[in-house]
């Protein structure tokens, strides 16, 4: 995956390009969208999960109608757990450090605000995970 901090886009190893210029119908029509699960539908809301290829991250899509507005990134590895029965928040702790990590591989820094969206990580407690997000300026 390549990752341009420039203009916030990422290219999959697919060939396909996550960016604003991405629509809904583009993303599904293309081989990672085919392969993409739900994780919400609450029009006109709609977020898709795919696994990134070689990399060891899965990468959350968030739509609202046709509009690109934010990629979700979570780096994955037995080590920060494998479901709920060995969760502990220090595992989360040490995955939203490996996301930040991440993050500053690809050339993106948490906490970063770019002309063309944000660059965040964090950890949710409510939730009980830590991911990074890439948030795109968006109009409307």
């Amino acid at each position: 995956m390549k990752i341009d901090s420039f203009t916030g886009t990422f290219e999959l190893e697919s060939g396909l390009v996550l960016s604003p210029a991405l629509s809904r119908s583009q993303f599904l029509a293309s081989s990672v969208g085919m392969a993409s699960t739900v994780l919400v539908k609450n029009e006109p809301w709609c977020s898709f999960r795919f696994e990134a290829g070689a990399e060891s991250v899965v990468l959350a899509v968030f739509f609202k109608a046709e509009v690109l507005e934010s990629v979700h990134i979570t780096v994955v590895d037995p080590a920060f757990g494998t479901g709920w029965d060995d969760w502990s928040q220090e595992k989360e702790m040490q995955r939203k450090a490996a996301n930040d990590q991440w993050l500053l591989a690809h050339g993106l820094t948490p906490g970063k605000r770019h002309a063309w969206g944000s660059v965040w990580s964090g950890f949710d407690p409510r939730g009980g995970s830590s991911s990074a997000v890439i948030r795109y300026v968006t109009e409307g």
